[in-house]
């Protein structure tokens, strides 16, 4: 039996395969080898595609880097194919890709933990990716050996196991199913390289605080009729209290209904040289819908906006608005010049899944805004992306109105549809989940 001594051995010995039992998992293994080889293919470009992102922010890596984070990376195909291989079970459709995601998984868990690589420290972005880039081309080589010694050597192998989600496969179960290249196929493949690009990028942005260039501030909006200090930018908690950060509006049609003014940038183009954005409501027939619709619009035309967290109720409409801002050097407090910079709106774009509104605004994005700002507890990542993430808190405090209708903390994950599976893996599902299923 081959791998005796590892994870992949299995002491219960079955019966000898047929010939035709032979042919039939060779054929699935030639599809389960050439899907790894499209992961390959995408995860390269992936890299490539980060590289060419982060290293325009001047990130230092930290100079802990270990190989427990690469071969993080390396396996991600294995905790994404574990999605599979839960929708399979449950629905009984497509049973091979479960134990082909399974194999998989566990070939990678076997890769790298025999491999014999030297742990490269690097100090800069292009050093982790370089080496991520390597490290992909390395685990690639030794992934298809393995699988073309299953092929070769298919009755040697019969037992191998496969253990995943708390379920036992081996490579004989192969016979249960035919595998294809389909929908099925290519819809891993995406949510694959979702996972990929996110298990990538999230720990250059959080393992070392120097590395936070993304920041949270709150800038003072215009309050008429109160002596405010517009266009004066804070750490979260070190807005003034009154008037504080904290708005209120009252839930009918002349707080948030068609044609009422909703949000503005207009404290931002006080001291820059941006453009003013205003967004309205749009509905008086579905007051929530046209709230959480104005977050979505003033979010895709501001993408700096961090409007977190919000509630709404019967009576009333409560929320907080911050800005990201950018930049190593974090601001000094000046009332007359604040000292920020804005993130350009492609790389926002790039980063985030969601508007915070139950809004998917980029499929392929590497985070949930939620995720950003709680990455150390949601993600277990060293450090949240934004430095002041903690003085913010996750609820409005002393709201006291009746008949909650919803908040921001039921739109982490995006729309009410795919909220739990975007949750549990923290990259978008939603438009690939039903497609899991034929």
């Amino acid at each position: 039996m081959f791998f005796h001594g590892t994870n992949l051995h299995n002491n219960n010995v079955s019966p000898d395969l047929t010939p035709d039992e032979v042919t039939k998992i060779q054929k699935n293994i030639i599809i389960l080898k050439k899907f790894y080889k499209d992961l390959y293919m995408v995860q390269g470009n992936i890299i490539t595609e980060v590289w060419a992102i982060l290293k325009t922010k001047g990130l230092q890596s930290s100079s802990n880097t270990t190989e427990t984070w690469l071969r993080n990376i390396l396996a991600s195909c294995g905790v994404i194919c574990s999605f599979i291989a839960i929708g399979c079970a449950a629905t009984g459709v497509g049973i091979g890709f479960a134990i082909a995601a399974a194999a998989i998984a566990a070939t990678a868990a076997y890769v790298a933990a025999n491999m014999n690589s030297t742990v490269v420290i690097s100090n800069d972005v292009t050093g982790d990716m370089g080496y991520a880039a390597s490290l992909n081309n390395t685990n690639f080589n030794k992934m298809i050996q393995v699988f073309d010694k299953y092929y070769d050597n298919t009755n040697d192998c019969r037992d191998c196991k496969f253990d995943l989600n708390n379920q036992t496969y081996t490579l004989r179960d192969l016979l249960k199913d035919d595998l294809k290249e389909g929908t099925l196929y290519d819809n891993l493949l995406i949510l694959s390289g979702r996972k990929y690009r996110h298990n990538l990028v999230m720990p250059e942005l959080t393992n070392d605080v120097n590395k936070q260039f993304l920041d949270l501030y709150f800038i003072q909006d215009v309050i008429h009729g109160k002596n405010v200090e517009h266009g004066h930018c804070y750490q979260p908690c070190a807005a003034p209290n009154p008037p504080g950060i904290q708005r209120e509006r009252n839930y009918n049609k002349d707080g948030i209904g068609n044609g009422v003014g909703i949000w503005s940038n207009e404290e931002v183009v006080h001291f820059n040289s941006c453009s003013q954005v205003d967004v309205y409501g749009s509905d008086d027939s579905d007051l929530t819908n046209s709230y959480l619709t104005s977050i979505n619009d003033f979010t895709v035309k501001m993408p700096s906006t961090f409007i977190y967290p919000w509630i709404v109720t019967a009576e009333n409409v409560y929320s907080q608005k911050y800005f990201i801002v950018m930049g190593y050097a974090k601001l000094r407090d000046d009332q007359n010049s604040p000292n920020y910079t804005l993130p350009e709106t492609n790389f926002l774009n790039w980063l985030f899944i969601d508007d915070g509104a139950g809004h998917i605004t980029n499929p392929e994005g590497v985070c949930f805004r939620y995720d950003a700002l709680r990455a150390k507890s949601t993600l277990k990542m060293n450090n949240d992306v934004f430095l002041h993430a903690q003085q913010i808190g996750d609820e409005i405090l002393n709201v006291i109105s009746s008949g909650m209708k919803c908040s921001s903390s039921d739109f982490r994950y995006g729309p009410k549809d795919s909220r739990d599976l975007n949750k549990e893996y923290h990259v978008y599902a939603g438009d690939v989940k039903d497609m899991m299923k034929v």
